[in-house]
């Protein structure tokens, strides 16, 4: 259930604290740094912050801010954006602590566990623990930095972390094989073929909450070669549990082969490793291997995804859209291959 009051603070024993420590400031208006402080403050229990630094996403107008507890020491991020309400960060506190619970019981090996600290009322935000990590893109961009070195374990727990999502979210849907056919057919792939898959696929009807566009930028990598799943989805729709998949293949690709919203250069030789860890993750986790039909699926979801950035980048990047292009292509004939179909 979504919290109501005006702000939560949670402390190492994991209960929350009284209304009393709650905290709401008057202007509805970008927040400074000591009003950030000063909320932090009330709802810590009287605890000093120290302003660190500021950055943020102007694609979707996500700001977050950094600050050090004192005397504990403890370093958090606080998270909002520019058109949240209080409603909005209380629901994403609740999405952050679901996500927390479902991927760290039981615990995952190199994953870590990231539990919100609280929330704020006004300004709206979100209050994280500070990770000393890297966004798993950025790593993934440049083989030469020193994390690349646990690329292959942080792999295998993004697919157990998207396992134990799944887990925790799956529920009776009759609707997972017409998602499947609607996404088939926009893929001009006929119905008779995707029965086919379908009845090759172990986890036929499987369904659970569709994480979106799930991939490496999902994942904060750390020094000590832990890994930590962000940005949950709030109220979720239900999906197969190969849209995710296909989502994370498609995005892992992707960034490897420098076709990134940032062009960078690729790199090659690594795409086939680090796909069989995020799979061999997630099998290991659900406790269910993946038919030939399941890999079927997953191809035919980044297939979807490859299509759709084919149509997004037709007009201002077409050379880009010519690779997207071919990548659907290239999924479309592995689809049609595993079913010994013309291609």
């Amino acid at each position: 259930m979504t919290s109501s009051h005006a702000g939560r603070w949670l402390h190492s024993s994991g209960a929350a604290s009284p209304d009393s420590l709650t905290a709401v400031l008057a202007e509805s208006r970008s927040p400074t740094p000591e009003e950030i402080a000063t909320a932090l403050s009330e709802l810590a229990g009287g605890e000093d912050l120290r302003y660190i630094d500021r950055w943020e996403r102007p694609r979707s107008g996500t700001f977050f801010l950094r600050f050090a507890m004192e005397p504990s020491g403890r370093r958090v991020v606080v998270k909002g954006g520019s058109s949240w309400s209080a409603q909005d960060a209380a629901r994403l506190f609740d999405a952050q602590a679901a996500l927390d619970h479902a991927v760290s019981n039981p615990p995952i090996e190199n994953a870590g566990s990231l539990q919100p600290i609280g929330w704020i009322a006004h300004p709206p935000s979100l209050v994280m623990p500070d990770v000393d990590g890297t966004d798993v893109v950025s790593i993934i961009r440049d083989p030469k930095r020193r994390e690349w070195e646990s690329m292959e374990s942080w792999m295998r727990a993004a697919g157990a972390m998207l396992a134990g999502f799944h887990q925790a979210t799956s529920a009776p849907s009759e609707s997972s094989a017409d998602d499947v056919l609607a996404v088939a057919r926009r893929m001009r792939i006929e119905d008779t073929v995707t029965h086919q898959i379908l009845e090759q696929a172990h986890w036929n009807g499987r369904s659970a909450a569709v994480y979106g566009d799930f991939g490496p930028g999902n994942l904060i990598g750390a020094l000590d070669g832990t890994v930590y799943l962000i940005d949950p989805p709030v109220d979720p729709a239900l999906g197969p549990v190969h849209r995710d998949l296909g989502n994370f293949v498609f995005e892992l690709r992707r960034q490897l082969a420098g076709h990134g919203h940032t062009r960078t250069d690729p790199v090659p030789g690594r795409f086939e490793s680090l796909q069989r860890a995020v799979m061999a993750g997630y099998s290991e986790r659900a406790g269910t291997a993946f038919g030939q039909g399941d890999l079927a699926l997953v191809g035919l979801y980044e297939m979807r995804r490859a299509a759709g950035m084919a149509r997004k980048r037709l007009a201002d990047r077409p050379f880009e859209a010519v690779w997207f292009a071919r990548l659907a292509l290239a999924r479309r004939r592995e689809i049609l291959r595993s079913v010994g179909q013309p291609e």
